[in-house]
This record gives C-alpha cells, sequence and structure tokens, in this order.
C-alpha cells in the first residue's frame, strides 16, 4: 500500500472509532483537544500569534478564490456565494489583523 492509502485506511479506522463513541464521549474528546489548542496557541508570543492568524486567513481566501476560478465544481449560487463572503469575510480578518500588530490589540476586543 502506498502512503496515501495508509491514510485514507487511518482516517476510515479513526473515523469508524469516533462514530462509536457517546456524544458525550465524542464531547470530552473535543474539550481535551480544545484544552490542547488553547494551551499551545497562548504559549506562542503575539507576533506567532499573529503569524498563525494571518496564514489561516490567506490559506482560506486562497482556497475559496480557486474554488471560484473552477466553476465547474458547483453551480448552485447559495454555495458560489458563501465562497465570495468567505473571500470578503478573511480579507476584512487580514485588515483586522494588520490592525493588531500595529496596535497590539486586537479589533473588537477592547
Amino acid at each position: 500500500m502506498s502512503e496515501p492509502d495508509d491514510d485514507m485506511l487511518s482516517d476510515d479506522v479513526a473515523m469508524e472509532e469516533w462514530m462509536a463513541m457517546t456524544d458525550a464521549q465524542q464531547e470530552a474528546e473535543i474539550a481535551r483537544e480544545m484544552d490542547k489548542y488553547n494551551r499551545w496557541h497562548d504559549s506562542l508570543t503575539l507576533n506567532q500569534q499573529i503569524r498563525v492568524a494571518r496564514g489561516s486567513a490567506l490559506r482560506s481566501i486562497m482556497e475559496n478564490r480557486s474554488r471560484l476560478r473552477r466553476p465547474e465544481l458547483c453551480k448552485i449560487e447559495y454555495v458560489v456565494g458563501l465562497w465570495k463572503d468567505g473571500v470578503r469575510r478573511n480579507q476584512m480578518r487580514l485588515v483586522k489583523i494588520r490592525t493588531w500588530r500595529s496596535t497590539g490589540i486586537y479589533p473588537g476586543e477592547a
């Protein structure tokens, strides 16, 4: 088996394990992972946090623009509108991140 096949198999196994959990077990697992992520994010410096946020926003914009350039992916106007809204929302997010970088305060948090 090639590596992508192994990844798909492990994803299938993980999904089966996830679906076998009760709602309470799933919520506990999500809470543990969120706590782990929050501890990691809080350990970053301000510049590192800004870099992570900026990279995420840029990736989202690039993904949505890529989808918009390929109309054969979806002809449902509602979905296309979601992609356009995603680009606009993340462009606004980049403006807020620029303000955050220059002032140290994320707009709307003060």
